[in-house]
């Protein structure tokens, strides 16, 4: 029997939404995510309270979901006798969240936000501003992957994205070697490190020939403010995270590192007095005030050639994947973050790279129907021809669910390179899992039923009903 008009006037109409991009971009459900890069990057110039000024606004339009993360920003021990451990930080490096634009400024180059920052970024640290896809429900059939970081325009590592209803994969999604850069071979003179106290030092400028070259890490700048590069871009000592290269008498680049250490590299070849090692692994960010911080793995560092150049770099680290789902098919995908490899070295009087450091992986959800597998590792130093002088390998990632994740997941620390005489186990050191995510919506409003029945869910409260219970 229909309602009288006056029980439909005492009905209320609630329209739960889930505002997972805040009137942002949604793909059908029967789209699958492009292959390649799903996102646009920023370099953020200037932060404000609730806006950022960026090098490129034409990304950006109101109603966007986009994401604002600093991805360095370290001020270090450096120096001649200094290993390159933590000092301090500049800004909030490792820190993001998720926000709406409200408006976009083209003339200012300004993007403003539905809601003030919950972090201290400084674009001293690299900060980027993401343009981040949402999805009703997607499917991934094809690798996906990111845009590789660079450093110089302080883009790209990072592939993030929203899906409002199931995820599933029927391929990975890999952005291994997407992070900080490894070292980069160069030429050396090769004197033996016991010959003068010179040879020993932790860090030397570009000029310099007694070391490879350090491997790109969190380290930006020394505890006294002054740049890294170019008076201290080379020697054994690390830039936090990125690995320290090859001194002397081609010793093996360090590994990389991020929340597990990397291993140092393989001493130098024979020929000299004393066989001293090669570049430092690079540190752990556990112990310091970074612990809470999601980062790219730290590049491996590199050693030197004589007189016929090596393919033997320090190895890149891994990016950073960032997920939020209701629900996941994993179909036994792999999501890495892997430390890249270093190549091996097949040159005499040269020296190998180290391993990448692991990545980040960042994924929240309701629950999996199958399992993905998630990767972090550390990637594997590289091998020498030479008895002696093979890579350190990389330090593992995080992994980080809401959540004990049920399926497997690693962060291994990268194997050791290898040389003509054997293992040196120079194996870098294992990451960390953990699972008590909370990812930093700043801004949104979430109800979990509308989600887990349809998608399109409009439902009625009328005078004297208890309401569904709100999750979320």
């Amino acid at each position: 029997m229909p309602h009288r008009l006056s029980e439909i006037a005492r009905c209320y109409l609630a329209i739960f939404i889930l505002m997972i991009s805040g009137g942002g971009i949604f793909v059908s459900a029967q789209t699958p995510l492009v292959t390649g890069n799903v996102n646009d990057y920023a370099r953020v110039t200037t932060v404000g309270t609730d806006f950022v000024i960026v090098d490129n606004v034409s990304l950006f339009a109101a109603d966007d979901t986009v994401m604002v993360m600093q991805m360095s920003g370290v001020r270090i021990n450096a120096g001649a006798t200094l290993p390159g451990n933590y000092q301090n930080t500049i800004g909030t490096p490792g820190m993001y969240e998720f926000l709406i634009v409200s408006a976009v400024n083209g003339g200012l180059s300004r993007v403003s936000f539905s809601r003030n920052l919950l972090n201290s970024y400084n674009p001293d640290g690299k900060v980027q501003l993401i343009r981040v896809r949402s999805y009703r429900s997607a499917i991934v059939n094809t690798e996906l992957t990111c845009q590789t970081w660079d450093s110089t325009s302080a883009k790209g590592g990072v592939l993030a994205f929203l899906v409002k209803g199931t995820l599933t994969l029927n391929a990975d999604i890999n952005v291994s070697g997407r992070g900080f850069k490894g070292g980069i071979p160069a030429q050396g003179n090769g004197y033996c490190q016991q010959t003068d106290d010179t040879m020993r030092f932790e860090s030397y400028s570009i000029w310099s020939h007694a070391s490879g070259y350090k491997g790109e890490g969190l380290g930006l700048r020394t505890a006294t403010n002054d740049p890294l590069y170019p008076a201290l871009a080379r020697g054994k000592g690390v830039n936090l995270t990125g690995g320290g290269g090859g001194n002397g008498h081609f010793s093996g680049g360090g590994g990389g590192s991020n929340y597990g250490a990397g291993s140092e590299g393989d001493v130098e070849v024979p020929s000299c007095a004393g066989l001293l090692t090669g570049g430092r692994g690079g540190y752990s960010v556990s112990p310091t005030a970074l612990n809470s911080g999601v980062f790219m793995g730290g590049g491996g560092g590199a050693s030197v050639w004589l007189t016929v150049p090596t393919t033997s770099a320090g190895a890149n680290g891994g990016g950073i994947i960032i997920i939020h789902a209701d629900s996941i098919r994993g179909n036994g995908r792999v999501i890495s973050v892997r430390g890249a490899a270093a190549i091996n070295n097949t040159v005499v009087n040269s020296g190998a790279g180290g391993g990448g450091g692991g990545g980040s992986v960042i994924m929240s959800t309701r629950f999996y129907t199958s399992n993905p597998v998630l990767a972090a590792d550390g990637g594997k130093g590289g091998n020498t021809i030479n008895q002696n002088g093979a890579g350190g390998g990389g330090g593992g990632g995080l992994i980080w669910t809401n959540g004990a994740f049920p399926g497997t997941a690693t962060v291994a620390g990268g194997l050791s390179g290898t040389h003509s005489a054997g293992d040196p186990d120079k194996d870098g050191f294992p990451g960390v899992q953990r699972s008590n995510l909370n990812l930093p919506l700043n801004g949104f409003l979430f109800n979990e039923i509308y989600v887990a029945h349809n998608l399109t869910m409009v439902d009625s409260i009328c005078e004297g009903m208890v309401p569904p219970l709100l999750t979320g």
